[in-house]
This record gives structure tokens, sequence and C-alpha cells, in this order.
């Protein structure tokens, strides 16, 4: 009798781990899935508002007559998130072409001088051919502990040596939110 009573306890252990390691994966499957509609949802929410802005940003930037168009100018503070590379995006609008050149070296934050260590590149020049150019500017590398506040690009824009009017770019700093950095 003794033996049935063992032999049904390996059965019943046995079972159990069974259980228990199918549990595990279901509900790392879960996880899994759950993780990947969430990010999916954010994305797509944060896509459609950036498009949404970059769409009135467009219409407003349309009726202006400037040579040199950048992110940052308009009336949204565009977001640049610490502890990644962020861009700084213009486009050049010229008629006849050129030698243009774009100078970002001038940043302050909060009012204060950006430390160098966030600038990764400042400058662009080169020739730009009739009609609408987009260039990438600048490149800052906010660092992760930075505070959130105010940055200012104070760009200074050049035509063949000619110094075009002058750019004030404002970005907000600000973290992802806890959500996002946690899930995704």
């Amino acid at each position: 009798m003794r033996k049935k009573n063992k032999k049904a306890a390996l059965e019943l252990s046995i079972t159990t781990i069974v259980v228990v390691v199918i549990a595990v994966i279901m509900l790392i499957m879960g996880l899994v899935l759950v993780r990947t509609i969430m990010c999916g949802a954010m994305d797509l929410t944060t896509g459609a508002i950036d498009a949404a802005k970059k769409e009135i940003d467009k219409l407003f930037r349309e009726q202006t007559d400037a040579e040199v168009l950048c992110v940052g100018a308009g009336t949204t503070l565009p977001i640049m998130i610490p502890g990644e590379v962020n861009f700084v995006f213009c486009t050049i609008k010229s008629e006849r072409g050129g030698k243009y050149s774009l100078d970002a070296s001038d940043m302050t934050f909060q009012g204060k001088k950006v430390e160098r260590r966030w600038i990764v590149s400042e400058d662009w020049s080169g020739d730009v051919p009739p009609g609408e150019t987009p260039i990438k500017v600048a490149r800052i590398d906010i660092p992760k502990d930075a505070p959130e506040g105010m940055l200012t690009i104070h760009l200074k824009a050049k035509r063949d040596g000619d110094v075009l009017q002058p750019l004030d770019l404002d970005f907000s700093i600000k973290r992802v939110g806890w959500a996002r950095n946690v899930i995704c």
C-alpha cells in the first residue's frame, strides 16, 4: 500500500511543476503582449500629436517669407529629452541658391550658457540649390541628470558671407513619462 502513496505523491509533484512552468510561461507571454500594446498605443498617440503640431507649424511657416526656418522658432516649444541625442532641424528657402552657413554654438539654458559637453555638433555650412532644402544643423546631447527647463539656441545664419536674420530657437527640456520609461 505504501508504494501507491509514493507513486501518487510523485505524480502530484510532477503535475505541480508542469502547471507552474506553464503558468510562468503564460505570465511572461501576457506581460510581453501588454507591453507591446501599451508601447504601441503610446507611440501612436505621441505620433498623432506630433503630426498635428507639425501641420500647424507648417501652416504658420508657409505664411512667413523668412529664408531660414527652424524647428523651435514657432509658437510651440519642441521637446528635447534628457539622456538622448536631440537634433535641431532647419529648412532653407532659397530662390537663387548660394553658400549658406548656420551656427548654433550660442546656447543658453534657463538664461545661463550651456556646458560644452551638451553640444555634439553645432554648425552646418554648404551649397544650397534653389528651392527648399532641409538641414540637420546641430546635435545636442542633454545629460540624463539635466533639470527640466527651456533651452534657447541663438542661431546665426549667413548666405554668401552676409548675415541673415538672427533666430532664437526655444526648446523645452522634459523627461519622458514614467510609464514609458518603465514599460518601453
